[in-house]
């Protein structure tokens, strides 16, 4: 008998044997470590990886569907068997933390409780076996147990599985989440196995991808249960990588399992669904996209606050009436509510609709579709729906699960505007950093027609690093005893950097009185009409919770400062926003802040000090000695540059020694970095810049990279007197 016919034997038997024990715990020990496992047997690492810290000898993914009625029931399971070569391995693997139940998130709100199951033995070089008793050994801390294993050893093999069982009411339909996951892993593995056990009701899109062993079906006797499963031996690690999308490069699989009872099935717009349950998907077609979104998406919804906005205002083009609209829309269906959702929040009112006429909050990325594409249709402005998919997740030809597919609008004005579902603070023509420069179909229609019925292939721009900037202002005055800085900053940041640190940065009160005065509409507790007592204190407390926000958002700033630069204490912080640029992709978010700090970055050496200058550039992305041998393209987030002017005042009867150590130029194809110093009056002028200047980089430029990254790297370690 040949070595896959009897595997496939051994999974059918514990299958049959995990129906017929059922859900204890006894017989869920039995299920993972029967004795005719003959994983069992693997105890030794392979000589070609003898060397590692830890080698995984057998590793068992299970995901099961079952319904019985309207309840459904996901089950999940992962078995490890892993040997210890070293200390390291070791220490990771003598501490586990798990739950032993949880609520579900998942279908209606019965049937909540999930149950979890879990098991661990050591074995010991000499075969002996130790089945740890995880009732008594692990402890709870709040909602986890913990559990301690003592006197691990090098040689030692862990032995553990963690399975949960989840079931819930879904009296229509169910998506559950996509399983994107590469084969390998942190450590090698000898031997893999993925199983996947289907329900009848239940349908499944699966692609092996990047030379990843295919699905194989097995036979079962359930005639209502489909059994599958992946099998790959030898895999080797996977050393996390900056810079680095794995699932574009390494074996991996893409799988998603929809629950769909009949009468649900036939609308068919939630996804991309195969024919029939008994099919597996692998691949979803120009047609089928067109399909879904024709379904999904069309030109309808709530407008008459657009038109009654632009009804008076004449524009010098239709760019410019689009842009209008949108950040008008920006505010009036999203930002203006912000307040009644903080008071909600904050338990300042428990029904903060109740004082508004009508709501219509777009917060909804297919209802701010058809809400736009209707006004366009109805403005007699051109525009194409845009489906694509970010890079990460693969080529747009490629895309298998819905949930990986972005859809944003074209508009054919004279210069082309992108716009996407806006959130807070999203500017017109904002395209996602990961969307750029990747395929798309574009979905047209035809004048008069609601029906989408045109598509076509095309590409999304790529920004380049001159339009993503972030850069910072640093004035340094060393404090009399030479013992500490008085530092200043001021900091710009536009392109994608700006939407990161707008993120970050601003609060609802540092920008919604603004709004409110541009567009003529009133604050939160102004709504509230003839209760005066009721208003009052809605403001009064609205106001407290700004102050409040705001108190948090410095001390959150303060503790960021310190972790950044070392600091154990961190005096007279403050922080202010000086321009918050939300109306332009190119306009410059810019704030400042102030502070002092002691002992830090000065150093006294006979007669001379010694200034750590190059800490003021902020922490850098590191690079360890292993991840510098590198072996699979570079993938950025997006093209990008960082600056630096640093102006430190001399303090009097001081001179700098140096100056020579602070000119470096590296400059190529891939990046630059370059730093300049000068003397100008009575102050050190330092300007350094960072440019990454592409998205994505094949391998042989990795050198490149490396280049200016060692001298970035070498520049703020250096001390100068």
């Amino acid at each position: 008998m040949n070595r896959k016919f009897s595997l496939v034997i051994i999974f059918l038997v514990v299958v049959i044997r995990l129906s017929a024990q059922g859900t204890t715990p006894e017989g869920i020990r039995n299920y993972f470590w029967h004795n005719e496992d003959n994983h069992n047997e693997l105890t030794k690492a392979p000589e070609k990886w003898i060397n590692e810290s830890a080698v995984i000898l057998h590793k068992n993914l299970i995901y099961g569907y079952e319904k019985s009625g309207q309840k459904v029931t996901y089950k999940k399971s992962i078995r490890k068997r892993i040997i210890l070569l070293d200390k390291n391995a070791v220490n990771e693997f003598s501490e586990f933390s798990f739950k032993k139940s949880f609520y579900s998130d998942k279908g209606s709100s019965s049937h909540k409780s999930a149950k979890v199951y879990f098991g661990a033995k050591v074995i010991k070089p000499n075969g002996k076996e130790i089945e740890i008793d995880i009732d008594k050994e692990a402890v709870a801390r709040d909602d986890n147990y913990k559990l301690a294993i003592s006197n691990l050893e090098v040689g030692d093999i862990i032995d553990y599985y963690y399975y949960s069982i989840e079931p819930f009411v879904s009296p229509y339909e169910y998506i559950f989440d996509p399983i994107e996951r590469t084969l390998a892993e942190e450590y090698p593995i000898v031997s893999l196995k993925i199983n996947i056990n289907i329900e009848k009701g239940f349908f499944m899109n699966f692609k092996s991808i990047n030379g990843a062993p295919a699905l194989e079906e097995i036979h079962t006797t359930k005639s209502k249960t489909r059994s599958y499963v992946l099998k790959a031996d030898d895999i080797v690690k996977n050393n996390t990588k900056v810079w680095y999308f794995e699932l574009l490069e390494m074996p991996a699989i893409k799988m998603q399992v929809y629950f769909a009872r009949r009468g649900s099935f036939k609308n068919r717009t939630t996804a991309f669904l195969p024919e029939d349950e008994n099919v597996i998907k692998s691949s979803v077609s120009k047609e089928e996209i067109l399909a879904l979104y024709d379904k999904r998406l069309k030109a309808t919804g709530y407008i008459v606050g657009v038109t009654n906005f632009i009804k008076d205002k004449t524009f010098k083009s239709y760019e410019d009436l689009v842009i209008a609209i949108y950040y008008y829309m920006r505010h009036y269906y999203l930002n203006r509510y912000s307040e009644a959702i903080d008071a909600y929040n904050s338990k300042i009112t428990n029904q903060p609709g109740e004082y508004y006429k009508t709501i219509v909050y777009l917060n909804n990325e297919k209802e701010f579709i058809n809400i736009f594409t209707n006004l366009l249709k109805r403005l007699e402005i051109p525009f194409e729906v845009v489906v694509a998919t970010k890079r990460y997740n693969g080529k747009i030809e490629d895309l298998l699960i819905e949930e990986n597919a972005a859809i944003l609008i074209k508009i054919n004005t004279a210069k082309p505007l992108y716009v996407t579902a806006f959130k807070s603070h999203t500017p017109i023509s904002y395209v996602n950093p990961y969307l750029e420069g990747t395929a798309t179909y574009l979905l047209n229609s035809k004048e008069k027609s609601n029906t989408l019925s045109i598509i076509k292939e095309g590409t999304l721009p790529v920004s380049k690093f001159t339009d993503n900037i972030q850069t910072a202002m640093i004035n340094l005055k060393i404090k009399p005893n030479l013992d500490g800085f008085n530092v200043e900053i001021i900091a710009l940041a536009k392109g994608h950097l700006k939407i990161t640190e707008q993120e970050n940065r601003l609060i609802l009160s540092d920008y919604i009185n603004k709004e409110h005065e541009k567009y003529g509409t009133k604050s939160f507790a102004a709504h509230i009409y003839g209760k005066k007592k009721l208003r009052d204190r809605i403001a009064n407390e609205m106001n407290a919770l700004a102050l409040k926000k705001k108190k948090e958002q410095k001390e959150y700033f303060e503790k960021a400062i310190k972790s950044e630069l070392g600091l154990s204490t961190l005096n007279n912080y403050s922080y202010k926003i000086e321009k918050n640029g939300r109306f332009s992709l190119n306009s410059y978010f810019v704030y400042s802040e102030k502070f002092d700090f002691d002992d830090k970055f000065i150093q006294k050496a006979g007669s001379n000090y010694i200034v750590e200058i190059g800490k003021f550039i902020g922490q850098q992305i590191e690079i360890n000695e292993k991840e510098r041998k590198r072996d699979v393209n570079i993938y950025m987030e997006s093209p990008r540059m960082y600056n630096h002017k640093i102006t430190l005042e001399i303090p009097e009867g001081y001179t700098i020694v140096g100056l020579d150590k602070l000119q470096k130029k590296i400059n190529n194809d891939s990046g630059a970095f370059i730093s300049k110093a000068k003397i100008e009056r009575n102050s050190l002028i330092i300007q350094v810049t960072k440019q990454y200047k592409h998205n994505f980089y094949t391998l042989d430029k990795w050198e490149e990279i490396l280049t200016f990254w060692a001298k970035l790297i070498n520049f703020k370690m250096k001390k100068y007197c």
